[in-house]
């Protein structure tokens, strides 16, 4: 009976061992809480003012908001779905652009030819729309729009390549 009760009390301290024994070491009740308050701001989307809160992603110097899931994200196309209100998103991208074209598109808007506000040198212009999707979900579209050439085709070039596009589909 008494080996017994010694096996029973060694395997009871090998299955309590420290886990930092083993490299494994458990965070305590102050990194846990520390960590949930991380995720929860993260998660957060709103500030204290009811507007959409900065994430840290950019798109040529437009800081796009907390909450975008990124559907397309090519060299100038970047597409996201988001279940923030259209409204906040339309305020919060109208606060961030300078342009002098908003197209509305029945509850959605395009801001075209648009600039990121306070960018400075190489400045991107984009077409930012933001439309309805469904009842919860709304969808924001990035088109970057390419510069200008630095040398753009002569009135001549550009009608001899015309012709000879047309030549090559008869």
């Amino acid at each position: 009976m008494r080996t017994v009760s010694i096996a029973l009390l060694l395997a009871g301290l090998l299955g309590c061992g420290d886990d930092g024994a083993r490299g494994e070491a458990r965070p305590s009740a102050a990194d846990e809480a520390e960590e949930a308050a991380r995720q929860r701001a993260e998660r957060q989307l709103f500030g204290p003012d009811g507007e959409l809160l900065e994430s840290d992603q950019r798109v040529a110097g437009l800081a796009l908001p907390r909450g975008l899931e990124t559907v397309l994200d090519e060299e100038r196309s970047h597409v996201y779905h988001s279940r923030a209100p259209l409204r906040k998103l339309q305020s919060y991208f109208g606060q961030r652009l300078l342009t002098g074209q908003v197209d509305r598109m029945g509850d959605g808007a395009v801001y075209r030819n648009a600039a990121p506000r306070g960018v400075r040198g190489g400045v991107v212009h984009m077409d930012v729309s933001i439309l309805p999707m469904d009842r919860d979900r709304t969808r924001v579209e990035i088109i970057e729009i390419p510069p200008a050439p630095e040398n753009p085709p002569t009135e001549a070039e550009y009608l001899e390549a015309l012709e000879r596009d047309q030549h090559r589909w008869e």
